[in-house]
């Protein structure tokens, strides 16, 4: 014969305390976090002309040579054809695209492409480069990072403060290491061909990071890049 005592189980009615509500953990799961966004900004890239250099330059604004005027039309044609190019790369790899204005408002999720093209001068310094200041110039270097816009990213560059002209076109620059950010090489004498055949580069190599920051969560894409205060 069982020594059970009526009323069922020691901790039920009568006698036992009464049981907590079931099904409940006492420490409940932190709620998931959001879904991060695929979506692409693509911005225009940084790139100088021999126009850009006399506008710096001139007070009051002196005007400028039919060959400072291409080549200004020449930087603006190449940028314009870099972005639009990246929009439909990135829209083909199957993300979401919108190009940014600098004065649009910043996105607080997803992604934003950023680049400036650069050119070793005869200092051996790093320079922003400058359509129609060098033909002599070979190579150019154009460096692109991915900012997850979740997240604070240092600048894809920092321009030397020593240098006399550090805010105009041409100064001498320095690329932040902890962007990551990815280095290309192309011809001083860009044609639109380059421009297409790097932008499907840019985007092949980027998208990868992307894909991989997004199945991450929370994880930063750069890995220097800090939390929102």
């Amino acid at each position: 014969m069982s020594g059970r005592q009526p009323g069922g189980s020691p901790g039920g009615y009568p006698g036992g305390a009464q049981p907590g509500p079931p099904n409940i953990p006492e420490n409940p799961a932190p709620a998931a976090p959001p879904e991060r966004s695929q979506r692409i900004y693509v911005t225009d890239f940084e790139l100088d002309s021999v126009a850009a250099i006399a506008d710096a330059s001139a007070a009051p604004p002196a005007s400028t040579s039919p060959q400072a005027d291409a080549s200004a039309a020449r930087a603006q044609h190449l940028v314009k054809l870099m972005s639009d190019n990246l929009l439909k790369d990135f829209a083909k790899a199957g993300c979401t695209t919108k190009f940014l204005r600098p004065s649009d408002p910043r996105p607080d999720d997803g992604f934003l492409i950023t680049g400036i093209f650069a050119q070793v001068g005869e200092d051996n310094r790093l320079r922003r480069a400058v359509i129609g200041s060098s033909p002599n110039a070979e190579r150019l270097q154009l460096y692109v990072a991915a900012k997850d816009l979740a997240h604070f990213t240092p600048p894809l560059y920092t321009a030397d403060p020593a240098d006399a002209n550090s805010a105009k076109p041409g100064a001498v620059i320095g690329v932040n290491p902890n962007t990551d950010a990815v280095k290309y090489s192309i011809a001083a004498d860009i044609t639109d061909k380059d421009i297409k055949q790097t932008a499907q580069r840019i985007s092949a190599d980027l998208i990868k990071r992307i894909n991989a920051a997004v199945k991450s969560e929370n994880d930063p894409l750069n890995r220097y890049a800090k939390p929102w205060n």
